[in-house]
């Protein structure tokens, strides 16, 4: 019912004294007792998408009768008490707000921008543009009011629960580095969590590291890209754990993890099973989460952890950088390359580090660059340092990156400790996961 109707409707009715009125559902409804005015006007009351309209006395025959006066003022007294009510009862219902602010408060000098679930419907045209999907939920495309492209990612699933929301919001809430993701706000309005992150133009490192012939949205990507995003990575990861005010650990690094801008330059994202760790703290104790062939052995197996369990998963990346393809592929036929590390490592030993890079490379008619065996050489040797099996002789972030750029000395000696090294994790033909023992 249109509001004019709604209110013509009060007028001629003696019984009506008022009515709620919700103007996005056209919805009335009538309230009171018999007043008996004449020459009446209406008070409107806001309480959020509702509007009590009240039914009052004009001036000019107020002087004729007292009694409506009588009765209206406590019907307007009423109703402001039953509307200070029901917010402070909605405000009870939902004190998920209340203590996300105080946690969030305990680690952050500044919270970021908190938004509604209606603004961000209303940013992201309905959620209509969607970027990407995953178990955690989906990304979609959005603007905010002042021109800035967003990436809104909406957490549907329940595994990905407060706990990994809040500890996402913590960890780079207060962040300002150019190889970590900028989060602009959130959202934590009753079941809906939400987050809001700066947009990253070409999307994750994973749908340009494994994309094949015949994609055309994605190119292969270039040597000297591949550097790049490895040392912007690592710069990254150093800044998290060296560098950062309160030191983090990241714990699911992996090219879906790993996002690139407009010059390709690489951002580390998604940091819910991030943790915040206190400065000289070396080891954590947690059960096992995260992506299998991503995972450092001593985490399966003793799930005890540190920033070396990060360094191991950097390492992987690392690898995958420079071949193009997973480090676990159960359906190539030579057996031997199944798992890329060990595969790596015998390569390495030989000196035959060509032989590691993407065959796609090696065909490609890229004439902007030159592959740089150097480099290549490089990334292996520090690739196969990250991944030792014994966390102590894996380097610090910090050690990678002069190691990349050059600076600091790449040690050799270590490629005989992965050779037939067991797999941390077989990925079947059916796509199930078997975990198996190591063997120290």
């Amino acid at each position: 019912m249109p509001l004019e109707a709604c209110k013509s409707a009060c007028i001629t009715n003696c019984a009506c004294s008022g009515f709620f009125y919700n103007s996005k559902a056209s919805y009335c409804l009538p309230f009171g007792d018999r007043t008996g005015l004449s020459n009446v006007t209406f008070l409107s009351i806001p309480s959020n998408l509702d509007v009590v309209f009240v039914k009052v006395q004009t001036a000019r025959a107020a002087g004729h009768n007292l009694l409506p006066v009588k009765i209206t003022v406590p019907v307007i007294l009423t109703i402001l008490m039953l509307v200070i009510y029901w917010k402070w009862k909605h405000r009870s219902l939902d004190p998920d707000m209340q203590l996300a602010e105080e946690q969030l408060m305990g680690v952050l000098p500044v919270i970021p921008t908190r938004y509604s679930y209606q603004e961000l419907r209303r940013y992201t045209h309905d959620f209509s543009q969607k970027l990407g999907s995953g178990g955690f939920g989906s990304v979609y495309e959005g603007m905010l009011p002042d021109g800035r492209r967003v990436a809104v990612k909406n957490l549907e699933s329940s595994s990905h629960g407060q706990k990994e929301f809040l500890a996402e919001i913590a960890a780079i809430g207060g962040i300002s580095h150019v190889n970590i993701v900028n989060l602009y706000g959130f959202c934590l309005e009753q079941k809906h969590r939400l987050l809001v992150y700066e947009f990253m133009e070409n999307g994750s490192l994973d749908r340009w590291l494994f994309c094949r012939d015949g994609d055309q949205h994605f190119h292969t990507l270039s040597w000297d890209m591949r550097f790049k995003i490895g040392l912007s990575t690592a710069r990254g990861l150093a800044y998290l754990h060296e560098e950062s005010e309160k030191p983090i650990l990241h714990f699911d690094v992996k090219p879906q993890n790993i996002l690139l801008d407009e010059n390709f330059e690489a951002k580390l994202a998604d940091f819910g099973l991030a943790k915040l760790v206190t400065r000289g703290q070396l080891l954590v104790n947690t059960v096992v989460r995260g992506t299998p062939g991503y995972i450092a052995p001593e985490w399966v197996s003793h799930s005890i952890v540190s920033k070396k369990c990060d360094v191991y998963s950097f390492g992987m990346v690392l690898l995958e950088l420079v071949s193009g393809r997973r480090n676990s592929e159960v359906d190539l036929v030579d057996r031997e390359k199944y798992y890329f590390p060990n595969w790596a490592a015998k390569q390495a030993i030989r000196g035959r580090f060509a032989d590691l890079i993407d065959e796609r490379l090696m065909k490609s008619t890229i004439i902007d660059e030159k592959i740089s065996l150097e480099q290549v050489e490089t990334m292996i040797r520090v690739a196969l340092l990250c991944i030792h099996r014994e966390p102590e002789m894996r380097p610090s972030m910090t050690a990678v990156c002069g190691m990349l750029e050059g600076s600091i000395a790449v040690p050799n000696d270590v490629w005989d400790f992965h050779v037939n090294q067991t797999p941390p994790f077989e990925i079947t033909s059916s796509g199930s996961i078997v975990r198996h023992s190591y063997i120290y």
